[in-house]
């Protein structure tokens, strides 16, 4: 078996860090790798991100299989204790009332109405809308963008089916007759889609977006079953339902796994 690729200036660093020697910290790197399993590369880059050291460079020379092992292990072990997570404080013991300030408006929670949970569910998802924007945006573009280089400016007509073309009929059709509400999108189509419809557009052209992922695992599937997964956070996030601990995760975990791919993808489709 070939020896594990550890950049020696990085165990170096993780070691000082722990305060422990190099011999022992590869040790313990081999021994937690085989407990899950994935490469010893993977467990390293898993180490070292959870101790705040810089890892992007050695990141970005790995393989793409073991890339996919890193996304996985921070799959399950986030899933287990949300390590990468950001989450709010929770107060257990403290008996100071919570206050949710937006803007200059400070809410207090109010008896049977606004009970303090809502302001604690507030806070969760707070942080999740942004990652979901810029995820599902994200997916717009680059289904936009690829469409319209193979196929021109009017692919929406030729390379969407029926089922999705009458949905985003009926939301353009609501949104006129609720002018007050602004403009959901744009002027295309592809800003009316949500997690369900991208997923489909982008099975139906499979044929165009499969070459985008050749080389990751699952190759086109590795990004549709990520949005089958999370159509339901998406739907729980636009209609302010709290989420489970799991669910952020995923959206968290899923949307890296995706923006991991985008220097990848972006030359690819300079070369279109």
């Amino acid at each position: 078996m070939a020896k594990p690729r550890l950049d020696p200036k990085l165990l170096t660093r993780l070691a000082n860090k722990l305060k422990k020697s190099r011999k022992y910290v590869r040790e313990q790197i081999r021994k937690k790798a085989s407990r899950y399993p994935v490469s010893s590369e993977a467990y390293f880059v898993h180490w070292l991100t959870s101790e705040n050291i810089g890892v992007e460079n050695y990141r970005r020379s790995l393989s793409l299989e073991i890339k996919e092992e890193i996304r996985n292990l921070q799959t399950e072990l986030s899933l287990k204790n949300e390590s990468i997570l950001r989450p709010f404080k929770k107060h257990i013991n403290q008996k100071a009332e919570k206050i949710l300030q937006i803007k200059k408006l400070k809410i207090k929670p109010k008896p049977n109405i606004f009970p303090e949970s809502l302001i604690t569910q507030a806070s969760e998802n707070s942080e999740l809308y942004p990652v979901l924007f810029i995820f599902e945006n994200s997916l717009r573009n680059l289904i936009n963008f690829t469409l319209t280089k193979k196929y021109g400016s009017n692919w929406w007509k030729t390379r969407v089916n029926k089922k999705n073309k009458d949905r985003v009929v009926e939301r353009i059709q609501e949104e006129k007759l609720n002018p007050w509400r602004g403009s959901r999108g744009g002027v295309e189509q592809i800003f009316y889609t949500d997690f369900a419809d991208l997923a489909t557009i982008l099975r139906r052209n499979a044929a165009d977006f499969e070459p985008l992922f050749k080389g990751v695992i699952g190759g086109l599937n590795f990004l549709t079953r990520r949005l089958d997964e999370l159509e339901g956070v998406r739907h729980n996030i636009a209609h302010t339902s709290p989420l489970k601990a799991k669910d952020r995760g995923l959206l968290h975990i899923y949307f890296e796994n995706f923006y991991d791919l985008l220097d990848i993808l972006n030359k690819k489709l300079d070369n279109l």
